[in-house]
């Protein structure tokens, strides 16, 4: 089965808004997608009728809260992800104990003046870009992308066939679950990074969620308010509004002692298992160590300052050598050197940093690959625009592997995974290549929506497998029945087969890269 020509392919799968129009040649039938800001009042947060009022956008999909856009009545800031309504979510009658956790905590001084100094920038300096009424039913809080509370380990359902024996261990997704109401623009890239960890043994399958304890997310949790800067939504919008939030943000943790030498990132975008420790990434900030527990529990236990320190980062995209067991990695910044090459050890021991001079401008360097005498950095995906219109620009670039396992984009609905295709890019070589190269694909159904397909060899230590010999492993969620499932599949058949399929105890929201821990690797954390 071929996808139709009105879906996009992307490998991997963008998660980017800016005001332009980006055109993603990976089909012979090339597509444009373009993406906006989402304004914070989206649909799922106000009440059907109800316009903004800064815009005068009316809104056609209805709940129950009052627009939190509006400067005229001003609340303290719930957290997200128990004030939004999950659609699995059965409604009952709050205890007197949890009604006296969830009362709001009385605003201090300092917490209504950086309310006024927030709506100031939002209504006079650089007013969110409000999208239409359509979009906003696809806003980063509403449906699938809504946040969701944490989830103890909880025994799931395998509704069809069976878990092959090689994976026993843990599939981990992590995402954006962003656990305060932002003040001004939101930006999907910016949510509180959570762990949803699918446990598999002999005793059965568990599902937890839980968030990253970053050192944004401790504070804010202490304070009961976001207080370091969402970077990237800031970023979306003019580069006056972009300094006007980050010295806001700046002011917030002088007042409020935040550490700003322990990290602002929300750890929230990969994983990646470092000297048989495993890691939680964003590359605006060091990894954090994360232990996954033979009951499926996910703890994290802290702030790898050992890697750099300080406000030092490192990207979310390290690489491994297969064969030494070393890691690559690197870090950009804003001043010489823009670019930084390091490596790890097969103990998971940081060498030296190299310092890469040749890259001379400040740039938003996503991610890189490695051969086994070079490594290649694409230059520029992202690069920092010092312009009155935007802080950031975009310069598309494309690298290219072996066996392809691309997302299926809907046109209709940001972010929206339709399904998943093998392709074999051997095919578009040589003196027979072809110019579809397509050899499986699967829809995943009506309202029926994934997230990026994770392969796990059935045999990873043996080298004379072939190359597509394991499974494909992803999260599903279903709006039709309003259920969240993970599902096994065998990339060796023409229809991706569906090998095993569980059902989730609770939603698992849209979410970014995932990662497959073995049984023995689990031991070892």
């Amino acid at each position: 089965m071929k996808p139709r020509e009105n879906m996009l392919l992307l490998a991997p799968v963008i998660s980017a808004t800016t005001r332009r129009t980006i055109v993603l040649p990976l089909t012979k039938s090339t597509t444009s997608y373009t993406i906006t800001t989402l304004n914070y009042h989206s649909a799922s947060l106000v009440q059907i009728g109800q316009s903004c009022h800064r815009c005068r956008a009316t809104i056609t999909t209805s709940n129950s809260q009052k627009n939190p856009c509006s400067s005229k009545t001003k609340t303290p800031q719930p957290s997200l992800s128990s004030s939004l309504p999950s659609p699995t979510m059965q409604t009952r009658q709050p205890s007197k104990m949890q009604q006296a956790k969830a009362a709001p905590k009385k605003l201090s001084f300092w917490s209504r003046f950086f309310d006024a100094l927030e709506d100031i920038i939002n209504t006079h300096i650089d007013p969110p870009i409000c999208t239409s009424s359509t979009d906003m039913a696809f806003s980063p809080f509403s449906r699938n992308y809504a946040p969701v509370d944490e989830l103890a380990p909880t025994k799931c359902e395998v509704l069809e066939g069976s878990i092959p024996a090689c994976l026993n261990g843990a599939y981990i997704r992590i995402g954006p679950n962003p656990k305060f109401h932002p003040l001004g623009p939101y930006h999907y890239l910016d949510g509180d990074g959570m762990l949803h960890c699918i446990r598999i043994s002999k005793d059965g399958v568990t599902l937890s969620s839980r968030f990253v304890r970053t050192n944004k997310f401790n504070a804010e949790q202490r304070e009961g308010t976001s207080l370091a800067p969402y970077l990237t939504s800031a970023a979306t919008g003019r580069l006056v509004g972009f300094i006007a939030r980050v010295l806001l943000s700046f002011a917030k943790m002088l007042v409020w002692r935040f550490n700003l030498s322990n990290g602002v990132g929300p750890a929230n975008t990969n994983l990646a298992l470092i000297g048989s420790k495993l890691y939680a990434l964003h590359e605006l900030d060091l990894p954090y160590q994360i232990r996954v527990t033979m009951e499926g529990e996910v703890k994290t236990i802290g702030r790898c300052n050992e890697f750099g320190g300080g406000v030092l980062n490192m990207t979310a995209h390290p690489k491994v050598d297969p064969e030494t067991g070393e890691v690559f990695a690197f870090r950009y910044f804003i001043t010489p050197p823009c670019l930084t090459y390091f490596r790890f050890n097969s103990h998971g021991n940081k060498l030296a940093d190299v310092p890469i001079f040749s890259m001379q401008i400040p740039s938003l360097v996503h991610d890189f690959a490695i051969t086994k005498k070079y490594a290649i950095f694409p230059d520029i995906q992202f690069r920092l625009l010092a312009t009155l219109e935007s802080a950031i620009g975009f310069d598309a670039e494309k690298i290219r592997c072996r066996y392809v396992y691309a997302s299926i984009l809907a046109n209709h609905i940001p972010h929206g995974i339709i399904g998943v295709v093998k392709l074999d890019v051997a095919m578009a070589e040589g003196d027979d290549k072809v110019e579809d190269c397509t050899v499986a694909s699967r829809i995943y159904g009506p309202g029926c929506y994934g997230g990026e397909v994770f392969f796990v060899p059935k045999e990873p230590t043996d080298s004379n497998n072939a190359e597509d010999d394991g499974y494909l492993v992803s999260y599903i969620h279903d709006e039709n029945c309003e259920e969240s499932r993970f599902i096994v599949m065998d990339p060796k058949t023409p229809m991706l087969d569906i090998v095993a399929s569980v059902k989730l105890p609770q939603r698992v929201p849209f979410g970014f890269h995932g990662l497959f821990v073995s049984e023995n690797d689990l031991q070892k954390l």
